[in-house]
């Protein structure tokens, strides 16, 4: 069961990785916004 679950978290992660996504905007903080414009 629990490889089971560890098999789904990966997935489910690695989903998000093929996104095109753009930086939208930086503060001053040094934190960056993305946004995908496709989705």
């Amino acid at each position: 069961m629990k490889k089971l679950l560890i098999l789904l978290f990966s997935l489910m992660l690695s989903f998000n990785s093929y996104g095109e996504w753009m930086k939208v905007t930086e503060n001053v903080d040094d934190d960056s916004y993305y946004i995908d414009f496709n989705s």
